[in-house]
This record gives C-alpha cells, sequence and structure tokens, in this order.
C-alpha cells in the first residue's frame, strides 16, 4: 500500500486509536511512563493550536514532518494500520489505554508541557536540524526521549 494511501485510512481513525498508533510507533519500546509522554506532547501540540493542533489530534498527528513514524519512508508506516500483529496485540493494547488516559485528561503530564521531543541516537548529529536550539527550553529525559517545549 503506498504511504498517501496508508495515511488516508489512518485519518479516519477515532482520536484514541490513531493516537496510540503514533505513541506504538513512536515509543512501543518505552515504559508506561515513556509512552504517555510522547501521547501528551501531542495533547500539549493541541493544546498550543501550533504544530497542526488547531487540527485536533489527527492535524497534530498527521501534519508532514512532525512524527517519524508517519513519514513516507519510515518502516513503521507499513505496519501502522495493523500494529503489532493486530490490534489485540499487548504492546498495542498499552498504547491505547495510555492514548485514552491522556486524551482523557487521566494522566499526569510527564513532560512539564513539552511540544518535541527526539531520540539522540537516532536523529543525525544528536539535534534536530530543523530545529531551533535557542527557542528551546529542556524538559526531562524519559527513557531514550529528550524532551523540550518551544517557547514562543
Amino acid at each position: 500500500m503506498q504511504p498517501k494511501e496508508i495515511l488516508r485510512k489512518l485519518a479516519e481513525l477515532p482520536d484514541d486509536e490513531l493516537l496510540a498508533r503514533l505513541v506504538w510507533g513512536e515509543a512501543r519500546g518505552e515504559s508506561i511512563v515513556g509512552k504517555i509522554a510522547v501521547a501528551h506532547v501531542v495533547m500539549n501540540r493541541v493544546k498550543t493550536g501550533k504544530y497542526g493542533g488547531k487540527g485536533g489530534v489527527k492535524g497534530v498527528c498527521l501534519k508532514p514532518w512532525q512524527f517519524s513514524c508517519f513519514n513516507a519512508k519510515d518502516p513503521n508506516l507499513q505496519l501502522m494500520l495493523e500494529p503489532f500483529g493486530g490490534r489485540d496485540a499487548p504492546i498495542f493494547r498499552d498504547c491505547l489505554l495510555e492514548a485514552r488516559m491522556a486524551l482523557g485528561g487521566l494522566s499526569q503530564d510527564p513532560t512539564i508541557g513539552a511540544t518535541h521531543y527526539f531520540n539522540p541516537a537516532v536523529v543525525p548529529g544528536g539535534w534536530p536540524a530543523s530545529w531551533d536550539r535557542s527557542r528551546m527550553m529542556r524538559r526531562p529525559t524519559i527513557g531514550r526521549h529528550k524532551f523540550y517545549r518551544e517557547m514562543t
């Protein structure tokens, strides 16, 4: 299936399932706190109205070049329709729970308002080239991800 077709199908999903797929694609190897942290970055972006936030969860998740798991060349994209063997897979069920908790305001934001994150082990040069360092406020490191809040 072509990337555009996959993204169209993902856009048809309810917010909780789309957010769970993002959490699965970006943080499935992280702890529960790490998964919740990634979900909260999406919710923080929705709150700001930036980064696709005016389009709600779907606008943030599917805005091009924001989350690598939705990029056309990312190997995770092909897996997004049936993550980790299907919706009943234990890891995806955890991601769905964490997504629902973040959406419903039932979990605390461990990132303290972060709007960005990255894994330095997979980002060339250890810092995203498109980010302006002078505008980023450091937030916690959770698992393999470093979290930041962009200053406006």
